[in-house]
């Protein structure tokens, strides 16, 4: 998508690019990965349609929570970044606006079935917005948050479990997929906060040593917990566990897909990459588990997100 093409882009399609299209559906995927891990020791596992309601909230809170941040980065992005849909004119700070409004009671409406649900969404909604008034410019709490966010998210998925399998329910395996999920993603957005300055191989300057250092930490972060359930699957192959050989491929997948951004990309595309990258890490943590079906869906949703960055590439 060439720069001219993106410029002409008016009406729903430049909504869409100020929302960041191609990463709008990844919350699904939390989701789906939380249910399926959170079932994985046994009883119900029939949601009826409220896994659906759960994970399309889930992705209506993050476009909510992209609409607040081309809101809250105007003036910066007028500045730095003129490209983008609200510098350019393509939309208005009302359209984003009413956009966030709408997704926002959309998402809790989805969720109000329940009030476990309903509470974390308006947690979700919170913590976006204390992500983006507050702590946006603060590295490590921030990225806490976001990291905090998505875990919730994914939360949403262990949530229609606990309401599916009534009390006694065992959602230790889902609860601990969220913390590490967490984790992942807080060193995703780590590495992301230092996407503006100069990849090590570019410069010498003894200034941008710190700064390398976070994004260091960040992919450590992600490798880590990467690492972590390649290990457990490992183990369970061991055991006999055959069917985990799918989830090992998959891990290996994003571990060296994730290393070979790191050893040629710039820091934007790793970003890209590590944040990709989550639903290679749901999908193999969801053949770990033997729900091919999902994790089929989860790799849907990771090609659709890779088709989605030719029409709607970052900026």
């Amino acid at each position: 998508m060439t720069a001219e093409v993106s410029a002409g882009r008016r009406g729903f399609p430049a909504l869409l690019e100020a929302l960041r299209a191609p990463l709008l559906a990844s919350p699904a995927a939390d989701v789906l990965a939380g249910w399926a891990l959170a079932t994985f020791n046994g009883g119900a596992r029939s949601p009826g349609p409220w896994l659906a309601a759960s994970a399309i909230a889930a992705c209506f809170l993050l476009a909510a929570g992209m609409a607040s941040n081309a809101l809250v980065d105007h003036e910066e992005d007028r500045r730095d970044k003129p490209s983008r849909p609200l510098p350019r004119g393509a939309v208005t700070e009302r359209q984003l606006q009413w956009t966030w409004c709408l997704l926002s009671l959309g998402a809790l409406a989805l969720l109000a079935r329940d009030m476990p649900a309903l509470s974390l969404g308006v947690a979700i909604l919170i913590g976006t917005a204390l992500y983006h008034h507050v702590l946006k410019t603060r590295r490590f709490p921030g990225c806490a948050v976001l990291g905090l966010l998505r875990g919730a998210s994914m939360g949403l998925g262990v949530l229609v479990a606990a309401e599916a399998q009534g009390e006694g329910a065992d959602l230790s395996l889902g609860l601990l997929a969220c913390a590490l999920y967490a984790v992942y993603i807080f060193g995703a957005s780590l590495h992301a906060s230092t996407d503006d300055q100069p990849a090590p191989r570019e410069t010498d300057d003894e200034e941008a040593a710190p700064t390398q250092g976070f994004s260091a930490v960040g992919l450590g972060c992600c490798f880590v917990v990467l690492g972590l359930w390649t290990l457990f699957t490992a183990i369970r192959m061991v055991n006999g566990e055959w069917l985990a050989g799918a989830a090992l491929g998959t891990l290996i997948w994003a571990i060296t897909r994730l290393a070979d951004a790191a050893r040629k990309l710039p820091p934007p595309a790793i970003t890209g990459a590590a944040l990709s990258g989550l639903h290679l890490l749901h999908a193999g943590t969801v053949f770990l588990v033997g729900d091919m079906q999902l994790a089929g869906v989860i790799l849907a949703l990771f090609m659709a997100s890779r088709l989605a960055l030719r029409s709607y590439p970052p900026s």
